[in-house]
């Protein structure tokens, strides 16, 4: 009997930390799925409004680009093509009015 007893005590504490460890789980993907949207949306507005600083912070060195109508690119390149980008914009030769990623 009192071994049952203890597989019995060893099962629900089993049971009860799997729990704990299933909710820290999900806790953190909900944590980093946040961060992720926070994220996009930092880039978002960085790219509409032009401020290639905060983009090139947010890329990594081997950055490469890519769109459905372009060649890849890689970051230096797709930089380049911001500052460009960034100058039509604050002369008002470009205009955007959404930009959603």
């Amino acid at each position: 009997m009192k071994i049952i007893n203890k597989l019995l005590i060893t099962l629900l504490i089993t049971g009860i930390v799997g729990c704990s460890t299933r909710q820290s789980a999900d806790k953190d993907l909900e944590t980093r799925r946040e961060a992720l949207l926070e994220s996009i949306e930092v880039f978002n507005i960085a790219f509409k409004s032009g401020d290639n600083k905060k983009l090139a912070s947010m890329i990594t060195e081997n950055y490469q680009h890519t769109n459905g109508s372009s060649e890849v690119i890689g970051k230096e390149s797709w930089l380049a093509y911001l500052q460009k980008r960034s100058a039509e914009i604050a002369s008002g030769k470009l205009k955007v009015v959404n930009y959603e990623m």
